[in-house]
């Protein structure tokens, strides 16, 4: 269980300083009980100090994501205004990738009633890549009101840290681990980033179109096959390598054209089109367990008693499939799954207390009214907020059907 010391509060305070204002570097000093804030120029002393003593008493009694939006808005009341130098900023831009879910997530998680940073953004086909200030040990997001305060636009950004990324790759990227599989040597996050910003200048060791596995921000993998061997042994050595970083997406990707990637999603008779299946199958799992963990959290900070039920990957006697549990008067937010379990935890007997149908055949029986979806959830989500009534609790009885599965490992 997570315990909140004053060492740990120091620590997510100076995170979200760095993050309001990255001009700003920090050190916690335990025996006076504050944090000491430096300009980058300005001069030895500390520029300002904040105790923390009357913050963590107030903290302590928040839940994680409340107190993350609470402390949040107010350090960015006490920040000062965020404005670099435009020459500091423009040689410290660079590139990289993020996933349309992850932004979601992050702006998410980032939600509450003080002022936070939306990053500079632009697609490239089905991903999007991000422009930010590259620091000593992370980086920083500036919005573009912010890119503008210091008299830079968007494109001009642009153009400047893909430059930088040019500058900073040689033909020395990629090294073959694998007969027909290359993996990038920098590790910097930014390797999947130099394939987007140098486009048909990007340095690669095939003359074939690169399929792209970038499963964290640090290791990426490249191939120029799509036969099912090399994808297999491509996925398998980009899990095992990115065990212990920081994830980003479990799917496939393909240059569609100069500066466009696209989720690799060949026919259904493609002799891979399983290999890319399984992905697509993975990376819903884990967005849905992500999304399921922040909306209980939510949840239980708000003091709502409520179910977020799991995406489950089941196998049945002769085929996979998904399924999420539904237990009768339970106010439920379920995920898009192919069946749904129902549990009845006053049925007599156990083989009456639990069934399984089609998602459709769930939605039939309750009706649009019972079964809505959750606005602007991604992947979708569906509220089962209501008692049920005599005629769907017997209905749901008589068409269930016994549950013959294993969850998938």
């Amino acid at each position: 269980m997570f315990k909140l010391t004053e060492s740990k509060l120091a620590a997510q305070i100076i995170r979200i300083v760095g993050e309001i204002d990255p001009s700003v570097t920090a050190r916690y000093d335990p025996d006076q009980q504050q944090i000491e804030f430096f300009d980058v120029d300005g001069g030895d002393g500390p520029s300002s100090q904040l105790f923390i003593g009357n913050i963590y008493s107030q903290a302590k009694a928040k839940g994680m994501l409340e107190r993350k939006r609470w402390l949040r808005s107010v350090l960015a009341e006490w920040s000062r205004e965020l404005l670099l130098r435009p020459d500091k900023l423009l040689a410290s831009l660079r590139i990289r990738i993020r996933t349309r879910y992850e932004l979601a997530l992050k702006k998410r998680l980032a939600a509450g009633p003080g002022p936070s940073v939306e990053s500079m953004t632009r697609a490239v086909g089905d991903l999007l890549i991000e422009t930010v200030s590259d620091r000593v040990d992370t980086v920083a997001i500036y919005s573009a009101e912010q890119f503008a305060e210091a008299g830079v636009t968007e494109d001009e950004a642009f153009r400047v840290a893909a430059a930088a990324m040019a500058r900073m790759t040689d033909a020395d990227q990629w090294k073959e681990i694998e007969q027909g599989i290359w993996i990038s040597t920098y590790s910097d996050d930014y390797d999947f980033a130099r394939l987007v910003a140098l486009a048909d200048d990007a340095r690669l060791p095939f003359g074939g179109t690169p399929i792209v596995f970038a499963p964290s921000h640090s290791v990426c993998l490249i191939s120029d096959r799509d036969d099912p061997e090399t994808l297999d042994r491509l996925v398998n050595l980009g899990i095992e390598l990115s065990s212990d970083h920081r994830p980003l997406s479990q799917l496939l990707w393909v240059r569609a054209a100069p500066g466009e990637w696209r989720e690799f999603r060949p026919a259904d008779d493609h002799p891979s089109a399983g290999i890319a299946a399984a992905l697509r199958l993975a990376e819903l799992s884990l967005q849905y367990e992500e999304q399921r963990f922040v909306m209980q959290q939510e949840f239980e900070d708000r003091g709502e008693d409520v179910f977020v039920a799991g995406f489950v990957v089941a196998r049945g006697e002769t085929e996979q499939f998904t399924i999420s549990t539904y237990t009768f008067d339970i106010p439920t937010y379920l995920p898009k799954t192919e069946m749904v379990a129902v549990v009845n935890p006053h049925a007599a007997t156990d083989e009456d207390a639990t069934g399984m149908m089609p998602w459709e055949e769930f939605l039939s029986v309750m009706g649009e009214g019972s079964v809505k979806p959750m606005p602007g959830e991604d992947p979708p989500r569906f509220m089962v907020l209501d008692p049920l009534t005599p005629e769907q609790r017997s209905e749901l009885f008589a068409r269930r059907k016994p549950i013959a599965m294993s969850s998938r490992p």
